[in-house]
């Protein structure tokens, strides 16, 4: 039996380690976030889960619609964002535990192997069948393995890593479906806290700690078909397909669709319209503070964009000057960051809260105390410009860089300019 499982750890870390050289460490490398990687397995449990049930409906519905009709379109996402989460599992298993974490010399190594091969072939079944008993399969074998890992339930570390500030947890995803079109697909992020900032581009990308809590951020950029259905009208330049991001949209555009998102699901829109001024605490959608932005664009990276350094990483994960074609693309169609995020690099500059400072890194406040971390910064109190974040299909590599900063006039109508939406 242990000759049996050894066999098959050296196996499957021969094999995620042939992945992570192709992949030029899809996993972080040496950042050793146990529990969180244990809860974004629930979360994708959670996702799959709902899913299946997505699916199940939505056939159902196809039957009697047809094949080009939203239920069958809608059917077919819902099997990819399945197979994904249902991957990410396998990933952080094998890339991460089984890789970097599980060592020969521990306490209960066969057991832990032996579960983790379990948790290995149950994602397996998520991704061929619809049947839910893998989703529980998972979890509870999960469970096992974190009783033996961290001498807690699986269910218990939740707990533990969400009063390290002071929150509450978020459910993993939630879809909002609109009147006529496609779902707005929202993530929640963890509490955590991250560098933001680079060395590289001088004092206005001063690196600086920051903590963020929970928040959702959608999956996708806006698109056009969602815009359409919100607003009553699709400003872009590039149509054709509406699933490509809404562009030529100004900052004023974009907190406009995100009142009339809030209304749409019964929540307390968050901007005043006639000063412009979030109100942070109501529960409603948002644009991201830029904190929020590349928290949740680096995705526990440090890499210069979140799939690795180089020119050709970039082009795995976004749309830039170097393969665009010189136009935007359908969201979704390049690789995903660890968040399961789309598009954070490229297709089109995304409009964040803050008014833009080319100089806050050096300003943003501090705790009452030295060393303490700022906590949700809402960027400067004033401003002419508004931040724009993740560089566009006509500007190069260097700018779709995850600590790039730029700004434009929050008034601004321009077809590389879009923008994704936030709630608490």
């Amino acid at each position: 039996m242990r000759y049996y499982l050894l066999s098959l750890a050296a196996a499957v870390v021969l094999f995620a380690g042939i992945r992570t050289l192709q992949a030029h460490c899809q996993m972080p490398c040496g950042i050793y976030d146990d529990q969180m990687r244990v809860h974004m397995i629930e979360e994708s449990c959670a996702t799959i889960e709902k899913a299946m049930d997505e699916i199940r409906k939505n056939t159902a519905a196809a039957k009697t619609e047809g094949e080009a009709s939203l239920a069958a379109m809608q059917a077919v996402r819902w099997i990819a964002t399945k197979e994904e989460h249902a991957a990410q599992i396998q990933e952080i298993v094998a890339d991460y535990f089984l890789t970097q974490r599980i060592k020969p010399d521990t306490q209960n190594y066969d057991k832990k192997l032996e579960l983790l091969h379990g948790i290995l072939i149950s994602a397996m079944k998520c991704r061929q069948t619809l049947d839910s008993a893998n989703v529980q399969s998972i979890r509870s074998l999960l469970d096992e393995f974190s009783k033996l890992y961290f001498g807690i339930r699986s269910s218990s570390l939740n707990d533990d890593l969400t009063k390290q500030l002071g929150v509450l947890p978020l459910p993993s995803t939630i879809v909002l479906n609109l009147k006529l079109d496609t779902l707005v697909e929202m993530v929640s992020l963890p509490p955590g806290v991250f560098e933001m900032g680079s060395w590289t581009e001088g004092s206005y990308e001063q690196p600086h700690e920051v903590a963020l809590h929970w928040f959702y951020i959608g999956r996708y950029e806006i698109t056009q078909a969602q815009y359409q259905a919100v607003m009553g009208s699709n400003p872009s330049n590039f149509t054709g397909d509406t699933h490509r991001p809404v562009e030529q949209v100004s900052w004023y555009d974009a907190v406009t669709f995100c009142n009339k998102l809030s209304e749409q699901a019964g929540l307390e829109p968050c901007y005043n319209l006639s000063t412009w001024e979030c109100d942070f605490t109501k529960k409603g959608y948002r644009l991201p503070t830029e904190a929020e932005w590349e928290y949740a664009c680096r995705a526990e990276t440090k890499t210069t964009y979140y799939t690795g350094d180089t020119e050709s990483d970039l082009a795995q994960a976004g749309w830039y000057e170097g393969n665009s074609g010189k136009s935007t693309h359908p969201v979704g169609l390049k690789k995903q960051n660890f968040r399961g995020l789309y598009d954070m690099h490229g297709n089109v500059f995304e409009w964040c809260q803050d008014w833009y400072g080319e100089y806050y890194y050096n300003e943003t406040p501090k705790g009452e105390k030295p060393g303490d971390i700022v906590v949700n910064p809402p960027g400067p109190v004033s401003g002419s410009m508004r931040v724009i974040r993740g560089g566009s299909w006509e500007f190069g590599a260097k700018n779709c860089r995850s600590a790039y900063r730029y700004n434009a006039n929050p008034g601004l109508h321009y077809f590389g300019i879009g923008f994704r939406v936030v709630r608490r």
